[in-house]
């Protein structure tokens, strides 16, 4: 039987670079499964493997630097086994995502139109997505809920981009 990274490679139609991080919960390596110039030129993606039985991450953002890809990874590396990883949860983080960013949190929702596709040819495996957000759109979700920073108007693709709260 096919293990979930064949069965994304096979989807994808390429092959991702592999980045391990060691778990806080002392258990199985959680792995990020990088993707660049998918879904298209211009974008990265990363998924993870080894977040839990049944469910993964995946973030998209328009990049070339392939260090966002490994983001989910490194956050549920982190927080595997205290965090659930629901769409619809907001999550902080200690510092830039990644180096030059100013983007420090993430909010957990339905993944990308492009990545949501790929679920059929996963294996059962249900996708979480990933966006990058700023502290003050994380302190709004907290405050007000999801969908006050969800509904309004913003690039959740671009890892630069200005705060919308």
């Amino acid at each position: 039987m096919p293990t979930f990274p064949e069965h994304l490679s096979a989807a994808v139609g390429s092959e991702p670079v592999i980045h391990r991080f060691v778990p806080a919960d002392g258990g199985d390596d959680v792995q990020a499964l990088v993707f660049a110039g998918f879904p298209e030129a211009g974008q990265v993606t990363g998924f993870t493997y080894g977040l839990a039985t049944g469910r993964e991450l995946a973030l998209t953002v328009r990049t070339d630097d392939v260090e966002w890809g490994a983001v989910p990874a490194r956050v549920a590396a982190a927080l595997r086994g205290r965090h659930p990883f629901r769409p619809g949860q907001a999550i902080g983080y200690a510092g830039a995502l990644v180096e030059g960013s100013p983007l420090t949190s993430l909010l957990l929702a339905e993944p990308i139109p492009a990545v949501r596709a790929l679920v059929p040819h996963l294996g059962g495996v249900e996708l979480v997505g990933v966006y990058p957000i700023h502290a003050a759109e994380r302190d709004l979700t907290y405050a007000t809920g999801f969908e006050s920073l969800w509904d309004r108007p913003w690039d959740r693709l671009d890892p630069h981009r200005e705060p919308v709260a």
